[in-house]
């Protein structure tokens, strides 16, 4: 019998009759969190091995418990702390051919996917709001709960978590993300007066949690039998608790739909002086896609939570200092001209730098973090399933922390108060829009370096997004001042004449022509009369670009609250159009037109021009002025946004940044082409591999191994299907689909979702318009475009970074170049870790600990040995570009005069050093051997394929156990201890090794399995505490 936290038997039960094969097992709940459940054979003899126990876990979250079972025909339900119903089928069940006294090396019992066929009004936990703190035990959870909000029943085909897949479920069932209106905060419930009145009455002032199940309220059947006459319900009689009325006349008797459960109701007042009884639901308004969603786990299931299963997220928290730059580079990585570019120049950045920067290229930075992307994206369908749901893979996210560390270096980054903890630094909310433009411009500086020809001074961002305009300061009595200047990005500006209207009826496209055509009343200095006086000053767009960048300027608390109000009118539901189209005539005026749909469905176009024109004076005063091609004329469509997502709280930094992007159907089968050869080389590779060769167990032994070939060629069956789907598709170069980019979150949306900010919680930071032509332009200038050529697309790292000159006067010997191991060849590694930002956190009234900012690690050793010779090929020690709040001496074995290059007695380098070689060896076809290896490539931010490593902590590792620590395991299997004082990155990666070798011999004596099993059993008994075993079992 196992236990989880607060172990020991919790439920015993004899299965009913009816539940088939099953019936008269005793079923044993044990333990309350991580514990689970098993299934026994009473009063068996031991020796029969036919009938015998089996277990299983329930799918509980981190932190969640099982408050109450059940069983009901043949299903047993599991009530949690999370307010989760979980439901299995028990008459499913096989028998396990385990005895009692084998329980210890039980496998998990092989569920069978539930399909519930629940009605079409689901209740979703995220609706209900608790009405207490504590859950007393035995009781229903659904006692507990009354309704926050309505239930939302999604219209559109909503992806599921693959358990649901071969299940009768429909979209309306388990509610997909979006309704009609899907940004529309639904109103809020509260139990009626009616109600509560009854619930004080029946407590007496002793109610367990204050709250009362429906079948103690004292006068419901009155109140619902008066309210509805047709019901059999006798007055006096008990009925259902009538938190599960959703849809019937007596609604309105259970629930007062004016009422707002965030404030303080009425008798419900905390005991703790100073703590109010409210309901924090605040959370509740918010889209599940829209939320903030932290991974707490090291070994995470990204395939739940991304719905492409192509499309790469970002996995660092808002907790993380300088998160609020994913959402901008994940919008860089879909503009296909700066993606390419970046990727094509990621190893030139040397020839790239600002003789300012400090040697950081900004372009070469973001074409390393592109390649990581990509490389996550082609391997997601080779990546071993953390569940069983065999033709998704799993598409991980990235963690930019290298790019943010570079950044963060850069002294123009710090003198514009860019990044966190920096005086004057703008609130979070609007943060990514000065971050897009300083990137912008820095990009275009860079580019400039390489491309630099005489008379071409036009660069990249330049010729996509360069806006000319024309300043004009107006005078009364002197002849008027006129300028131009060009800009990258249109900040939107609100004319604060439409705050006098009550009701203002101000369209997009009006706030869009006033920003490209504005003008301003202030006082400036003339020359002519020698004072101050009152002037006019114009800004006139006179030219348009290829990609229109805006900034909405209205985001956080401290933004222009008339923009924020325009963009959130209640009665807008899409105020952002999807298309759009600008005009600018001779005489500077514009005109801006907007897409719009009206009552029954039909397209309109809505014009915003100027009611005047300029004066004339202006006219005269710019008459001169080179007209560039006007009148001209573009259209545009909505390709991108970036929204801030305001949380719960009132501080100012209290929410996270999300991404809507637009992304073409060429791109998504440029990248199921990538996963679909990345799939066929390890077909070939398995189909290559011969039984009994040294490389049969190289590739067993890899994490692709974890595949069966079964598998991967469903995997390839599956991506060959979607791209005949996507080819087939008419003018599918002009097909698209849109995506939500919330973290790790992907999730697939329609237009409307984009366009909505009608709902409070959302504030939109950056939009992109893209114009629309019937052949695709080229944009890239010509200079660099000749110079993408001369490259080519094939990127390789050369052998030349492995000679390395240190920072300090140590010296590692390294081997000749031409002794690198190569294709196939094993190479042992292993890391170690600074920190570089302590976590930051505060106590909360409960006593909890609430995380304001989390640690981050980097790297500060890498030893890599060729274990065909068993030689240090690696041992550089690594200056981390962010200052060391903390060695980690204990576990990392750094001193601070290690890092020091004035005093470090190694061989000390840069982070782009390392891992310029760490991907060389990648790019050679190495296969890295080491344990636990999934955080050192995070954080040396690289993403090395699944069939290229061995990583020993998945190899000694029996499912739904822990993972064993690299100690353990050396003084264990290898008989010998480690790391008695510190960690040296050169005896781990060598044992790590030596572990592979033995699990090799191992696995060819067929003695493995049992190996490991008394592994386990003697870690469990030690409670995997150190201590060489006394005798030897192989």
């Amino acid at each position: 019998m196992f236990a989880g936290s607060r172990g020991g038997p919790r439920f015993l039960n004899f299965l009913p009759d009816d539940c088939g094969i099953n019936a008269g097992k005793l079923l044993v709940g044990s333990g309350q969190t991580f514990g689970g459940f098993e299934l026994i054979s009473p009063l068996e003899n031991v020796s029969n091995t036919v009938n015998g126990s089996a277990f299983f876990q329930p799918e509980l979250g981190a932190g969640e418990s099982m408050t109450t079972v059940s069983i009901h025909e043949g299903e047993l339900l599991v009530g949690t702390s999370y307010g989760r119903v979980l439901e299995y089928a028990l008459n499913s069940y096989e028998k396990s051919g385990y005895s009692q006294r084998r329980s210890r090396s039980n496998d998990p019992l092989d569920l069978p996917p539930f399909a519930p066929n629940p009605s079409e009004l689901t209740i979703d936990p995220y609706l209900l709001c608790s009405t207490r703190s504590e859950v007393p035990p035995g009781w229903n959870v659904f006692d507990s709960y009354a309704m926050a909000v309505d239930p939302i029943v999604s219209e559109d085909d909503a992806r599921f978590h693959p358990r649901y897949v071969n299940g009768k479920v429909t979209s309306s069932s388990l509610g997909g993300p979006m309704s009609k209106k899907p940004l529309v905060a639904p109103p809020q419930r509260w139990l009626s007066k009616e109600l509560q009145g009854m619930i004080f009455a029946s407590m007496d002032g002793g109610g367990v949690g204050k709250v009362l199940p429906a079948s103690k309220l004292v006068g419901l059947g009155d109140l619902l039998a008066e309210e509805d006459q047709s019901n059999t319900t006798k007055k006096g009689v008990s009925v259902p608790n009538p938190n599960k009325i959703l849809s019937s006349k007596l609604f309105d008797a259970c629930y007062d739909a004016t009422a707002d459960p965030r404030k303080r109701v009425q008798g419900y007042q905390s005991e703790k002086t100073g703590e109010e009884g409210h309901i924090e639901s605040e959370e509740n308004d918010i889209p599940q896609r829209y939320r903030m969603t932290i991974r707490k786990v090291a070994n995470f299931d990204y395939t739940r939570y991304n719905e492409s299963g192509l499309w790469v997220g970002w996995d660092y928290a808002p907790t993380f200092s300088n998160s609020f730059t994913c959402a901008v580079l994940s919008l860089l990585y879909f503009v296909e001209e700066i993606r390419s570019t970046a990727l094509r120049l990621q190893l030139c950045g040397s020839e790239m730098s600002i003789p300012s920067s400090g040697g950081v290229s900004v372009t070469a930075e973001l074409g390393c973090l592109f390649h990581l992307i990509e490389s996550l994206s082609s391997n997601g369908m080779i990546q071993p399933d953390l569940d069983d749901h065999k033709n998704t893979g799993q598409v991980k996210a990235y963690f930019p922390s290298k790019f943010i560390s570079a950044f963060t270096k850069l002294p123009e980054a710090t003198n514009l108060a860019l990044i966190d903890g920096v005086a004057g630094a703008a609130e979070l909310a609007r943060r990514p829009e000065a971050f897009y433009r300083f990137l912008m411009q820095y990009l275009d500086r860079e580019l400039g370096l390489i491309t630099s020809e005489p008379g071409q001074n036009q660069g990249l961002v330049d010729s996509m997004q360069g806006i000319d305009f024309l300043s004009i300061i107006e005078y009364a009595t002197s002849r008027s001042k006129v300028s131009t200047s060009r800009a990258f990005t249109v900040d939107l500006a609100y004319d604060q004449r439409w705050s006098k209207k009550s009701t203002p009826n101000i369209r997009f496209g009006e706030v869009l022509r006033y920003s490209l055509c504005k003008d301003a009343p202030l006082r400036a200095w003339s020359d002519q009369t020698r004072s101050y006086e009152s002037v006019i000053q114009r800004k006139i767009a006179t030219s348009l670009p290829a990609v229109l960048s805006l900034s909405c300027c209205c985001a956080g608390k401290h933004a222009d609250p008339l923009g924020l109000k325009l963009w959130q009118q209640e009665d807008k539901q899409n105020w952002l159009p999807e298309y759009i189209e600008v005009q600018i005539e001779a005489d500077r005026s514009i005109t801006v037109k907007e897409l719009a749909f009206t009552d029954d469905g039909k397209e309109e176009w809505l014009v915003s021009q100027q009611k005047l024109p300029l004066p004339a004076s202006i006219f005269n005063s710019i008459k001169d002025e080179p007209a560039q091609n006007l009148p001209m004329k573009k259209s545009y469509r909505l390709e991108a946004s970036i929204s801030f997502v305001r949380s719960v709280g009132d501080s100012l930094d209290a929410g996270h940044h999300v991404l809507h992007v637009r992304v073409p159907v060429e791109h998504e089968i440029e990248a199921l082409s990538k996963q679909l050869h990345q799939v066929e080389i390890c077909l070939q590779q398995k189909e290559q591999a011969r039984p009994g060769t040294e490389h049969d167990h190289q590739q067993h032994l890899s994490l692709v191994s974890r595949i069966s070939p079964d598998t991967l060629k469903e995997r390839q069956k599956h991506l060959q299907d979607q791209l005949s789907r996507l080819k087939g598709k008419e003018n599918y170069n002009h097909v698209s689909e849109w995506l939500l980019i919330n973290g790790f979150v992907v999730t697939k949306v329609n237009p409307d979702d984009v366009r909505s900010f009608n709902a409070k919680f959302k504030e939109p930071s950056i939009v992109i318009f893209r114009e629309v032509s019937g052949e695709k332009e080229q944009i890239l200038p010509p200079n660099l475009s000749n110079l993408l050529s001369n490259i080519g697309s094939e990127i390789s790292v050369q052998t030349s970074v492995m000679e390395t000159k240190s920072l300090s006067e140590g010296r590692h010997p390294g081997i000749p170049l031409q002794a690198l191991p190569g294709k196939g060849d094993l190479i042992a590694i292993d890391a170690e870790f600074v920190c570089v930002q302590a976590e930051q956190s505060n106590i909360t009234y409960s006593g909890s600990k609430e995380i304001v900012s989390e640690a981050r690690n980097a790297l500060a050793r890498i030893s890599i040995i060729d274990c065909r010779t068993n030689e240090v090929i690696v041992d550089d020690y690594v200056l981390p570009k962010e200052p060391v709040v903390d060695c980690l001496t204990r576990f990392s074995g750094i001193l601070e005069s290690d890092l020091d290059p004035s005093t470090s007695p190694h061989h000390l380098v840069t982070p782009e050093e390392a891992y310029m070689k760490v991907r060389l060896l990648m790019e050679r076809g190495c296969i890295f051997v080491g344990h636990g290896l999934s955080q050192d490539f995070r954080v040396i931010n690289i993403c090395v394929p699944p069939h290229q490593i061995i990583d020993t902590a998945v190899i000694y590792h029996q499912p739904n156990q822990r993972y064993i620590s690299l100690r353990y395991l050396t003084n264990y299997v290898l008989g010998r201890d480690m790391q008695q004082e510190v960690h040296d990155s050169i005896e781990d990666s060598k044992a790590a090794y030596e572990l592979y070798m033995k699990a090799l011999t191992l696995k060819n004596e067929s003695k493995f399995e049992e190996y490991l099993m008394m592994l386990y059993t003697h870690g469990h008994s030690t409670q995997f505490k150190l201590g060489i075993a006394d005798e030897s079992n192989y």
